[in-house]
């Protein structure tokens, strides 16, 4: 018998665990409420580690696809102190790509519904995982 895995919230973080996960063992079920968010966003850098999860989960080439890499840049703490500069092994990827990509790694099994979930303690799982960002609703619970 398959796990159940309600995931609230199909951006980057949901969409990673939803494809990561073994379809064998679990269905899970993807709950986003503002699919139309996916189309907005800036660069995101994906550094070599980042590139290593993209790739076991099938995404990988395309968000290299989508990608560029920078010549020169700088880390900065927030204070504005240099951590690293010069040529940095790093991968800027619009957002929106990276959610494409993510998308299409997701296995076929893997349900996604737009809709906002008022209260995740209703959901029909076994587990709920929150995914829903800085605002989250599942996070009290």
């Amino acid at each position: 018998m398959q796990q159940r895995i309600a995931i609230v919230g199909g951006g980057i973080a949901g969409l990673t665990l939803a494809a990561a996960l073994d379809p064998g063992r679990f269905e899970v079920r993807v709950h986003e409420a503002q699919p139309e968010r996916s189309a907005i966003g800036g660069a995101l850098g994906m550094w070599p580690s980042a590139l290593r999860a993209l790739a076991r989960i099938g995404a990988r080439s395309a968000v290299e696809a989508a990608g560029g890499r920078p010549s020169v840049g700088a880390l900065r703490a927030i204070t504005g102190e240099p951590l690293a500069g010069g040529r940095l092994d790093l991968l800027m990827v619009p957002r929106p790509a990276l959610l494409a990509a993510l998308r299409a790694a997701l296995p076929g099994s893997v349900r996604v519904e737009h809709a906002e979930i008022a209260d995740p303690a209703g959901l029909d799982a076994d587990v709920v995982v929150g995914a829903d960002g800085v605002r989250s609703r599942v996070r009290g619970l």
